[in-house]
């Protein structure tokens, strides 16, 4: 009898062993399906918000590759004629191009031999490091062109450069480094955007023409000269890193890998290409992305698990009978609580478990994570929504927001104003000031639009370059044409200087406001253009003024 009851709570222990062990095996795998789920939503927000920045720099820096080419030829022209030193025609061209801008003097033996910027002296092209250089001195001097070079990052001042090259009449070459603070915002957001998520290591990469791979969000200077990272200069581990970058750029794609860290910790690496684009040079350009997790939260959400088993099975070998009736209660019922949960991504009660310090910590450090994790991800959306210089929202955010407050406002009954507004002459004024300045300026009509219009119905934005717009879907009592009037007034009172206008020696706007009466029935691109129809009427009849679609607004 005595070995039968043995014998049956054996069994009993087997069994209970086997299904406890088979339930937290399903969270475990709940766990890992739903850390993966987030890694793999991760990543296509990092690489979508890069990849997108990544597209911007390119349309940037085409956008001003005629501009570095004027500069180029100027130089060639001022050094044609023996008009000035180096020193002299660096400081004319910085001056007109509002930026940093240095000179190089190539020999025909391809060494460095005058240069403005003394680190670049000695610097010998011949180097494998400068293949892509080479064969662009080779296509300057076979077609008698200006020809433009990959962005790189001068190690000796943290600063993203972009040169041009071309042949001198007597022979060698001459390269005009360009340190544009607009390409170097880009880049800086980059390194920036990279470093937001932590757990998550973002590494960027440019693979130039297949044959280096050169790291920018990195500096990789030795006595200040660039010293670049060349295939077979690669260590072993880098050399397996630009394989599966490599595979990555081939296919277009990405290619996955769990690795495990020196200490024994679970890493899963991404290898992406964000980007591919090829230089007027003919040289194929690949902007790469290793995107590393950090799975040690993961890691500890399953070594709680199985302690938290094994003591479980411990007392049911010391506790038989006792176990039986505690195990619905106490771990069949909490664990499927939590999993229901975690499938869910709902909270977990985690008040419930105060009297079990692992279940309690698991539902914690889950809630933290979850927590963690949207608040994360509402941050994302916020700048995805956002314009990076002014702090305003962009034009994307007013395309998703413009249907709904149209139809919010018809319900209510409410009028509904639109205004574009563009500031009068700014080409000239950077013209005048800079780019720099320009964006100062735009940085305080963006502050002076924020203040005039704070109200909980009104929407600024920054739809592109020197336009903004605004939409009021809350006007109250006063007229809505008073309230942009008031916004003109206020912006050309505060007397930002601007003696490149035609109009005025401050910045002034023209603004083109079109009103929406309840109950009319009009799409957002209907009142789109016909804001924009009266802005042009503000323009065509003097600039700084208000023209109304609807004159009874």
């Amino acid at each position: 009898m005595a070995r039968r009851i043995l014998t049956f709570f054996i069994l009993l222990v087997l069994t209970f062993g086997l299904a406890t062990y088979l339930i937290l095996g399903q969270a475990i795998d709940e766990l890992r399906v739903d850390h993966s789920r987030r890694q793999a939503q991760l990543h296509r927000v990092i690489s979508g918000e890069l990849s997108n920045t990544y597209l911007l720099l390119d349309s940037l820096i085409r956008e001003r590759a005629g501009l570095y080419r004027q500069y180029h030829t100027a130089a060639l022209e001022a050094l044609g004629k023996d008009a000035a030193t180096l020193d002299e025609l660096k400081a004319g061209l910085s001056q007109q191009a509002g930026f940093e801008v240095d000179l190089r003097l190539i020999s025909e033996e391809l060494l460095v031999e005058g240069s403005t910027f003394g680190p670049d002296l000695g610097l010998d092209f011949k180097a494998p490091a400068f293949a892509d250089v080479r064969r662009i001195l080779a296509l300057a001097e076979e077609r008698g062109q200006v020809f433009l070079s990959a962005p790189s990052r001068n190690p000796a001042t943290d600063q993203f450069q972009l040169t041009t090259y071309s042949t001198l009449l007597g022979g060698g070459y001459l390269g005009v480094v360009f340190t544009d603070p607009q390409v170097n915002h880009y880049f800086e957001s980059l390194i920036d955007m990279a470093k937001l998520h932590p757990d998550v290591e973002v590494a960027l990469f440019l693979d130039s023409g297949g044959k280096r791979l050169v790291r920018l969000d990195q500096a990789s200077a030795v006595g200040g000269a660039v010293r670049l990272v060349v295939d077979r200069h690669l260590s072993q581990r880098q050399e397996v890193d630009y394989r599966r970058f490599r595979q990555a750029a081939r296919a277009g794609g990405l290619t996955r890998i769990d690795d495990e860290a020196p200490g024994g910790q679970p890493l899963t690496h991404i290898y992406t290409r964000l980007l591919g684009l090829t230089l007027d040079s003919g040289l194929p350009l690949n902007f790469l992305g290793k995107i590393t997790f950090d799975s040690r939260r993961s890691a500890a959400f399953e070594s709680h698990f199985v302690r938290f088993y094994a003591t479980l099975l411990g007392l049911a070998i010391l506790f038989m009978a006792a176990l039986i009736v505690l195990v619905r209660y106490r771990l069949v019922m909490p664990l499927q609580s939590i999993v229901g949960a975690i499938r869910n991504r709902l909270p977990v009660d985690s008040g419930r478990w105060q009297q079990m310090p692992e279940l309690h910590f698991l539902a914690e450090t889950y809630n933290q994570a979850l927590d963690y994790n949207e608040a994360r991800m509402k941050k994302l959306s916020e700048l995805s929504v956002t314009d990076p210089l002014t702090g305003l929202l962009n034009r994307r955010y007013l395309e998703q927001v413009f249907a709904n407050e149209l139809a919010r406002a018809a319900r209510g009954g409410e009028r509904v104003g639109f205004a574009m507004i563009d500031v009068d002459f700014f080409k000239a004024y950077n013209d005048l000031y800079g780019h720099r300045g320009g964006d100062r300026a735009l940085v305080r009509v963006a502050e002076i639009l924020s203040q005039q219009f704070r109200r909980a119905g009104d929407f600024v934005f920054r739809i592109g370059g020197e336009e903004f717009a605004v939409l009021i879907t809350d006007p109250g009592q006063t007229p809505l044409v008073g309230q942009v009037e008031q916004f003109r007034l206020v912006l050309e009172n505060a007397a930002i200087a601007h003696h490149g206008s035609r109009i005025a020696d401050v910045v002034t706007a023209s603004i083109g406001l079109k009103v929406i009466q309840p109950g009319e029935l009009i799409t957002p691109e209907e009142v789109i253009e016909a804001a924009d129809q009266a802005l042009y009427q503000a323009k065509h009849a003097g600039r700084n003024r208000v023209r109304v679609v609807d004159d009874s607004a």
